[in-house]
């Protein structure tokens, strides 16, 4: 008997993952996280089905195509496209998270109602520790950071490398205030709002009150006069996004350091013998791919971000921020670390990659995940 052809259909409202581009290896590697599709797509090819995007299958079901029960949806958050298939006839296969409370507000308030009728997801601990726990088949997110072949070889010797660097695009949690700003009621609102943190939903107000650009930003300022830091990321020629305060500090600072785009991050970072990882807020099981990309490249990671992150990544190959009670502190730390010291971090750091868990990180393991969950 032939097996039914099956039709995945991956949902995002991200415009950019829409319109079939991400069924592209080489348009997926522009983005954090987002290789495991071509990994899924193999995947899926090699037992004879297909993946589309969401927006893509919506119309074919609509011009009918193709049938909507062919259909199972991966919906990455709460997709629009997802809830269009599945009102269809399509069926809900898994729920996908890769994105922090502090920009999805709304899919986190509605985790619950928008996740029970799925088979399975794919989320971030602190969802399921606070919304779904006692529930099947809801399994914590190792965000997908790598593939094995990404892990140098021939490491650049501990002497031979530069101090620290902060691959870091240019963003801020909230509106900044300009004076034009009065002249919009609707900016002005949006700007006392980010101000003060007021939101109607408690999990924006906690990440608000979590959120870590500013820790980025005192980190920029404080290493720069150290003369230790170099930084690679978009949109640093324009500070206009930032609070006044900010803006006014980082001015100079900011020009000096000439902060230049980064093409291949992992081979920028492995230049280095330190790289500063923090995520956009703290929040439980938050673990993105910053940390991740500072092991496979062989820097030590400074972290700050999941709280809970020792009980993924060992204490003894990374410098978690939280044990350390200022800048100070922290410098003192990195001072401290010789040759010797740093290469048996990274030695283990390389121990650590190719150990279950870390493997769990990888784009083949993380799509193949996927695949067994739905596939059951």
């Amino acid at each position: 008997m032939l097996m039914k052809k099956i039709i995945y259909a991956y949902c995002s409202d991200t415009k950019a993952f829409q319109g079939n581009k991400v069924l592209s290896a080489a348009y997926c590697k522009q983005f954090p996280g987002l290789s495991w599709i071509s990994e899924f797509i193999d995947l899926a090819k090699n037992k004879g089905h297909s993946v589309i995007t969401g927006d893509v299958c919506l119309k074919k079901v609509i011009d009918k195509e193709i049938k909507a029960s062919d259909v199972i949806v991966i919906a990455d958050l709460d997709s629009q496209d997802a809830k269009s298939l599945v009102s269809m006839g399509s069926k809900s296969g898994i729920v996908l998270c890769y994105e922090s409370p502090l920009f999805a507000e709304t899919f986190y308030e509605n985790v619950v109602s928008f996740c029970t009728d799925y088979q399975a997801g794919i989320l971030f601990s602190g969802i399921i520790e606070n919304h779904l726990s006692g529930k099947h088949n809801y399994y914590p997110n190792h965000y997908p950071s790598f593939s094995n072949d990404e892990i140098p070889t021939n490491m650049i010797p501990w002497e031979e490398r530069k101090e620290l660097v902060m691959v870091v695009s240019n963003k801020y949690y909230r509106n900044s205030f300009h004076s034009r700003s009065i002249l919009n009621l609707k900016n002005f609102e949006a700007w006392v709002r980010g101000k003060f943190k007021i939101s109607s939903r408690s999990i924006k107000r906690y990440a608000m009150k979590n959120q870590l650009h500013d820790k980025r930003l005192e980190a920029i300022d404080y290493f720069y006069k150290k003369s230790l830091l170099d930084i690679y990321g978009p949109n640093w020629d324009n500070l206009n996004n930032l609070p006044l305060r900010w803006r006014t500090i980082l001015k100079a600072n900011i020009q000096k350091l000439s902060p230049m785009p980064c093409i291949d991050k992992k081979r920028t970072i492995s230049h280095y013998k330190f790289s500063i990882c923090i995520e956009n807020t703290s929040y439980s099981g938050y673990l993105t791919e910053k940390i991740i990309d500072s092991l496979v490249a062989g820097a030590i990671p400074i972290y700050l971000g999941d709280p809970n992150v020792e009980k993924i990544i060992p204490h003894d190959i990374f410098i978690n921020m939280r044990d350390y009670n200022s800048w100070n502190d922290l410098y003192f730390k990195i001072k401290s670390i010789g040759k010797n010291e740093g290469e048996n971090m990274i030695k283990s750091a390389r121990q650590f990659l190719g150990s279950e868990i870390g493997q769990s990180f990888t784009y083949y393991n993380h799509a193949k995940k996927i695949f067994d969950l739905i596939s059951q």
